[in-house]
C-alpha cells in the first residue's frame, strides 16, 4: 500500500465516521462508530509521523516532536466547544429535575458534529491542495528504485529546481554506481556477487519494468552492509531455485481474500523480532501501551472528578468543571514545543522521555493531595504540560528509532497497542473507582513510572538509524 495511500485514507475514514457519530440512533451503534473513528485516528497518527520523518533532512527531524503541538491545539478547540455548548444543551444537574434526552441533551451531538465537519474539511484540503508524493525512502527500501527516482524528480520540480537525478544518486555503494554488480537472471532471483570490497545482494523486488530511461546504464541493486569475513568464490553456496522450494508463508497466502495481506503483515512483524530489533520493539511498544493506559485512566475521569470537587466546594458543577478542564487543555500547548527543545539538548530523546514521564507521574500522584480550587488547577496544568511533553517526545522518537524497512510496521503497531490500552483504561479505572475514588489516580501514577522505566534500556540518539549513512541521498 505504501505511505501515501494510508496518509490519505486514514483521515478520510476519520472524517466519515466523525460525521456519522452524532446521528447514531442507539448506544450500541454509537460505540461501533466510535470504534471505527478511533481506528482511523490511530492509523493516521503513525502514518503522518512516518511520512514526515522520511521527507525531511536528519537535522530537522526534531520538528516532528514540535508538530504534535497540533494535538494540544485540537484539545483546546474541543474544550472551548464543550465549555460553550454542553452546559446550555444538557440535562439539568439536579437528580430530581426531569429531562427529555431527545430535546435537552444534545450538546455532545453538536460538539461531535462540528468536529466532524472540521475533520472532513481537513481531509478535503489534504487531498485537493496538499499533493503528497510517495516516500522515496520507502520505495528504495522496497526495491522500487525507478519509482523512487520518479518521486524525487517530482519533488525536485515542485521546489523549483532542475537536477538530473538518476539511479546512481539514490545509492551509496560505489560498486553499484560503477555498474560492477551482476544483473539478476530474472525477477525474484538472488545472485551473490563478490568483489574485493564487499558482497552485495541484487534483486528485483517487483514485477514492474524499470524506467526505460534509467535502465540502460544503471543497475537496480540494493546494497547490503559489508560482510566479514570475506569468502572465496569457490565457497559461495549455490542458490536453490524457487521451483524446488516452497516460499515461506505459502499456506497462509493461499487463504482466500485475507491470505496475502495476512502473510505480508506476519513477515513484517517477524522482521521486528529479529535480534537487531527485538529489544527496541518490545520496549517502545511497552512504553506506548503503558503511557496510553496511564494517561487515559487519569484523563477519562478528570472531568467527572473536577465536577464532583466543584460541587463539594460549592463553586459550581458542570460548567465550572469544563472551565477548569479548559485550563488543563491550554497548559498542554507548550508541551510539544518544550519536548522539541529538550530532545536537542544533552538529554536527547531518551533522557527527555524519562524526565517527562517522571514529572508527569509525580504531578499525577499530587492530584490526590490537593483540595483548593487554585491548587487543583495548578496541579492539573502541570500534569497536562508533562503529559503532552511525554507524548510529543515518544511520538517523535518512535519513527526515528527504527529504520525505513520496519518503521511503518513498528509505529503502526505501537499506535494500535496504545489504542487497546486506551480502551482498557476506562474499564480498569471504573473498577478501581468502585473500590476507592483515589485508586485510579495512584494506579495511573505507578503505570507512568513503569513507562519511564521502559525508556532506560533504549538506545541513545547516536545509535539511531538516522546517524548511519542514508540509503537515499542526493549528490550535488
Amino acid at each position: 500500500m505504501g505511505r501515501r495511500i494510508a496518509f490519505q485514507s486514514t483521515l478520510f475514514f476519520a472524517s466519515l465516521f466523525g460525521l456519522l457519530t452524532p446521528f447514531m440512533p442507539n448506544y450500541g451503534s454509537l460505540c461501533l462508530c466510535f470504534f471505527f473513528l478511533g481506528s482511523a485516528v490511530g492509523g493516521s497518527m503513525p502514518t503522518d509521523g512516518t511520512l514526515f520523518i522520511e521527507n525531511v533532512p536528519h537535522a530537522k527531524r526534531y520538528l516532528l516532536t514540535a508538530l504534535s503541538v497540533f494535538f494540544s491545539l485540537g484539545a483546546v478547540v474541543s474544550s472551548i466547544l464543550g465549555a460553550v455548548i454542553i452546559p446550555s444543551h444538557s440535562c439539568p444537574e439536579g437528580p430530581d429535575e426531569p429531562c427529555d434526552v431527545n430535546t435537552q441533551n444534545l450538546g455532545w451531538k453538536y460538539v461531535l458534529g462540528i468536529l466532524g465537519v472540521f475533520t472532513a474539511f481537513m481531509c478535503l484540503a489534504r487531498i485537493v491542495f496538499f499533493r503528497m508524493r510517495e516516500s522515496p525512502r520507502y520505495l528504495v527500501a522496497s526495491g522500487r528504485h525507478a519509482e523512487a527516482v520518479h518521486s524525487l524528480r517530482k519533488i525536485i520540480s515542485f521546489n523549483g529546481h532542475d537536477y538530473p537525478l538518476t539511479i546512481d544518486d539514490i545509492t551509496d555503494d560505489p560498486d553499484i554506481e560503477q555498474g560492477k554488480v551482476a544483473q539478476p537472471a530474472g525477477n525474484g532471483d538472488v545472485r551473490l556477487s563478490l568483489s574485493t570490497r564487499s558482497s552485495q545482494m541484487v534483486y528485483h523486488s517487483t514485477n514492474e519494468s524499470p524506467d526505460p530511461h534509467l535502465s540502460h546504464t544503471h543497475s537496480f541493486a540494493t546494497p547490503v552492509e559489508e560482510q566479514t569475513p570475506q569468502f572465496l568464490p569457490s565457497r559461495v553456496p549455490e542458490v536453490i531455485p524457487h521451483a524446488t522450494s516452497q516460499p515461506k508463508g505459502a499456506k497462509i497466502r493461499a487463504i482466500p481474500i485475507i491470505g496475502r495481506p495476512l502473510a505480508s503483515w506476519l513477515e513484517r512483524m517477524e522482521r521486528l523480532f529479529t535480534p537487531e530489533w527485538r529489544k527496541t520493539t518490545i520496549l517502545v511498544w511497552s512504553a506506548w501501551a503503558l503511557i496510553a493506559l496511564s494517561y487515559t485512566m487519569f484523563n477519562v475521569f478528570l472531568p467527572k472528578l473536577l465536577e464532583s470537587r466543584a460541587i463539594q466546594n460549592g463553586s459550581g458543577g458542570r460548567a465550572q468543571a469544563l472551565k477548569q478542564y479548559l485550563f488543563y487543555a491550554f497548559a498542554g500547548v507548550p508541551g510539544s514545543l518544550l519536548g522539541a527543545w529538550m530532545i536537542e539538548t544533552r538529554l536527547g530523546r531518551k533522557g527527555s522521555l524519562i524526565l517527562s514521564t517522571l514529572i508527569t507521574g509525580v504531578c499525577t500522584g499530587a492530584f490526590v493531595l490537593v483540595e483548593s480550587q487554585g491548587a487543583v488547577i495548578a496541579v492539573t496544568m502541570a500534569i497536562s504540560l508533562g503529559a503532552t511533553t511525554m507524548w510529543a517526545v515518544l511520538y517523535g522518537m518512535t519513527p526515528e528509532i527504527f529504520s525505513t524497512e520496519v518503521r511503518g510496521s513498528a509505529t503502526g503497531m505501537a499506535s494500535a497497542l496504545s489504542r487497546i490500552s486506551g480502551m482498557a483504561a476506562p474499564l480498569l479505572g471504573g473498577w478501581f473507582l468502585a473500590i476507592s475514588p483515589s485508586l485510579p489516580i495512584y494506579v495511573s501514577t505507578v503505570i507512568c513510572f513503569a513507562a519511564g522505566a521502559c525508556a532506560l534500556p533504549l538506545p541513545g540518539d547516536a545509535d539511531y538509524p538516522r546517524s548511519r549513512k542514508s540509503v537515499v541521498t542526493l549528490a550535488h
